[in-house]
């Protein structure tokens, strides 16, 4: 009896995980907005606002500086030097081109020195 409650219980848990809903970043409301630069100068101190923005949703208005290409398909694109956006959907962008941005906050790698967004979406040229 022991045992089967175990076995009921361990594919319960194991359910639950494979099918629960996940987040929809797309659709979700913005828990914070701001300029590109004003993102940009808070990570002078990247612990504290890292995990303060961790896998939150930002919105932000800035200048398109570099496109990543891949197979003729822009797969994320270089904002204000210092912001890199990952697309799931080819978007039709230009360098030079202000534009505002919704994504998820994924890191900031300290490497390239670079705020990195997934799940971008763009909200307006």
């Amino acid at each position: 009896m022991k045992f089967l409650f175990v076995f009921c219980l361990f594919f319960y848990v194991l359910w639950y995980i494979f099918f629960l809903p996940h987040r929809d970043f797309y659709n979700e409301s913005p828990q914070f907005v701001l300029q590109a630069d004003s993102l940009i100068l808070q990570f002078d101190k990247p612990e504290k606002y890292s995990k303060l923005y961790f896998n939150s949703v930002i919105q932000f208005k800035g200048v398109i500086t570099e496109i990543d290409l891949k197979n003729d398909t822009i797969k994320g694109a270089l904002l204000n030097d210092k912001i890199y956006c990952f697309f799931e959907n080819n978007i039709n962008m230009r360098v030079g081109q202000e534009i505002i941005i919704k994504g998820r906050f994924e890191a900031y790698d300290d490497l390239f020195k670079e705020i990195q967004f997934t799940n971008c979406k763009v909200i307006d040229y």
